[in-house]
């Protein structure tokens, strides 16, 4: 066998390692994810909005046998992502562990040509052609090939591949233009992390503020759109440097959006978000945002998408370096069962 066909196989064999394993998902409504298996035990991953409304789902795989199995929401994340377990036939033939899941950005980079990959009711595949229109750092935006193979609502959870090599994970679809918009397979990777490799005994053990503040970057809280839950608080308390104070609001099913704002541009690189009721998190998703632009409502860029474990108070999220003028502070959901959200502060740096 001579250097290029052994080559080739190398390079086929890694995108076989690699290669998700794909679901169709029937709930409330139909819709796509894959699995994977940590510790011994298979999960899925999907998008929320496919998965948010039921209790039990039920899961077919992409395997030979069309293996069914049951699933069961365990968590929600940022970027409209969700995580549960499975269990069943489906769930005995999980065999691909999330830390073999691997993303490939060069690839995104040096070729605008893939496909969409859909697992039918059947439990058959289907690919067809796409062409990506924008690529940021977040997501790719597709588009089919021909009017012959459009996308359509239930096709959301589809892979996005390169050969057998997973980019991302299409999450909605334009009704007025046809295009998908595709979550990175890097961010998605990065986003559940927590989930699977989280440490929670590194984090709940508090540091003392003198610890924690010495390179933080001052700031001014600027705008939030939920009022106080009793008038002892404020959000003005998130920037106090203090982490007995802290500023309580309902979510009330709704997302919690607060922004920071600085008096000129600034390097940041991270933040940490202290959230501690009686030595309980009740922050339990949050999303980061940052912006060059000292006012509007365009120009935000998402930087991460971070889940808490209950008993970790103190949570570092970090991205590449940058000048920015704000940060927007996302939160989805709370630990607490009457909705509570406690942040004690907010640290940049």
């Amino acid at each position: 066998m001579n250097k290029t066909a052994i080559c080739l196989v190398l390079l086929i064999s890694g995108f076989n390692a690699q290669s998700a394993e794909q679901v169709f998902i029937e709930s409330d409504e139909y819709g796509q994810g894959f699995i994977t298996q940590h510790l011994n035990r298979c999960f899925f991953v999907a998008p929320y909005h496919v998965v948010k409304d039921s209790v039990f789902l039920n899961l077919i795989g992409d395997d030979r046998q069309r293996s069914i199995g049951e699933g069961q929401l365990i968590q929600q994340f940022g970027y409209d992502l969700a995580v549960g377990s499975v269990e069943g036939k489906l769930a005995s033939n999980c065999s691909t562990h999330f830390n073999s899941l691997k993303s490939n950005t060069d690839v995104i980079e040096s070729n605008n040509t893939f496909a969409i990959s859909t697992v039918n009711a059947d439990g058959m595949v289907s690919r067809q052609n796409v062409i990506s229109v924008e690529t940021t750092l977040t997501h790719i935006v597709v588009q089919p090939v021909s009017q012959e193979h459009l996308l359509y609502k239930g096709m959301s959870g589809s892979m996005l591949y390169f050969n057998e090599l997973p980019l991302g994970m299409l999450q909605s679809i334009n009704s007025q233009t046809g295009f998908g918009k595709v979550l990175r397979f890097d961010r998605l990777l990065e986003t559940i992390n927590p989930f699977f490799n989280g440490n929670s005994s590194l984090s709940a053990a508090r540091k003392k503020p003198s610890d924690t503040q010495v390179e933080a970057i001052g700031y001014e809280v600027v705008e939030w759109n939920k009022v106080s839950a009793d008038q002892n608080t404020s959000p003005n308390m998130i920037a106090d440097s203090d982490d007995a104070t802290a500023w309580v609001v309902k979510l009330g099913g709704d997302v919690l959006e607060l922004t920071l704002a600085f008096s000129e541009s600034q390097e940041v690189s991270g933040l940490t978000l202290v959230s501690d009721n009686k030595g309980k998190a009740t922050v339990k998703n949050f999303e980061v945002l940052t912006s060059k632009r000292a006012a509007g409502k365009r120009g935000w860029i998402s930087q991460a998408s971070y889940s808490t474990f209950p008993q970790t108070v103190l949570n570092t999220v970090k991205w590449l370096p940058g000048k920015v003028k704000r940060i927007k502070i996302r939160v989805f959901n709370s630990w607490e069962p009457e909705s509570l959200i406690h942040i004690n502060t907010i640290m940049v740096h």
